[in-house]
C-alpha cells in the first residue's frame, strides 16, 4: 500500500488524505468488518474445527447413524462458505475501478468527496450508518456489502488519524461491536 497524507484539518473545517488500497489491504478491512460484525474468519475457522472434532469424536466413540457424518460434513461446508466468502471478495476487489489508483477523501461538515484518477463524487453522510476504527484503518460503514476504506498508515502521524476520526465522529456514530 502506497499511501501519501494531505492535510490533516484545515481552517474551514474540511479535511483530506490521499492513499491506495491493494487488494491485501482491502482483505485486511473487510476481514476487520466481519470480526467487528459477529465473530469473523478466525471465530469461523474455529467453529468449523470444534464441530468437526465433535464429528470426529463421534466416530471414533462407535457412535452409529448419521449425526457424526452431518457434523464433519457441517465443518467441511462452514470452512468452504468461509473461503467462498474471501474468493468473492477478492473477485469484488478486483472489478472495482476505485482501487485502480490514489484515492483522495476530502470531508467536511457537509458532505464527502471522493476523488479518484477518472472521476469524482460527493456523497453525503446520511449515506453512512457508522463508522469503525480498527489498528490499521478507518472504515466508513453503509450497509453490509459496502464500505470505504481509509488507511491509518495514511495519516503522517497519529495525531493526524484521530483529528480525521475526530472530525468523522461528529457526523457518524461508532460501530457497536456484535457477536453473533
Amino acid at each position: 500500500m502506497s499511501d501519501q497524507a494531505d492535510q490533516p484539518l484545515a481552517t474551514d473545517g474540511a479535511a483530506s488524505v490521499t492513499y491506495r488500497v491493494d487488494e491485501a489491504s482491502f482483505m485486511r478491512a473487510c476481514h476487520a468488518l466481519w470480526a467487528y460484525r459477529a465473530i469473523g474468519r478466525f471465530g469461523n475457522i474455529v467453529v468449523a474445527g470444534i464441530i468437526g472434532l465433535c464429528g470426529v469424536s463421534l466416530v471414533s466413540l462407535g457412535v452409529t447413524g448419521p449425526a457424526p457424518y452431518i457434523l464433519l460434513s457441517c465443518s467441511i461446508l462452514f470452512v468452504a462458505v468461509t473461503q467462498l466468502r474471501d474468493l468473492l471478495w477478492r473477485r469484488h476487489y478486483r472489478k472495482m475501478d476505485k482501487y485502480k489508483g490514489p484515492i483522495t477523501t476530502i470531508i467536511s461538515n457537509s458532505h464527502i468527496e471522493v476523488v479518484l484518477p477518472h472521476n469524482a463524487h460527493t456523497v453525503q453522510w446520511s449515506l453512512f450508518n457508522y463508522y469503525l476504527r480498527t489498528d490499521e484503518f478507518l472504515l466508513l460503514v453503509i450497509n453490509q456489502k459496502q464500505f470505504s476504506i481509509i488507511p491509518i498508515s495514511a495519516f503522517e502521524s497519529t495525531a493526524d488519524s484521530n483529528d480525521f476520526e475526530q472530525f468523522i465522529a461528529k457526523h457518524l456514530p461508532v460501530m457497536k461491536k456484535r457477536y453473533l
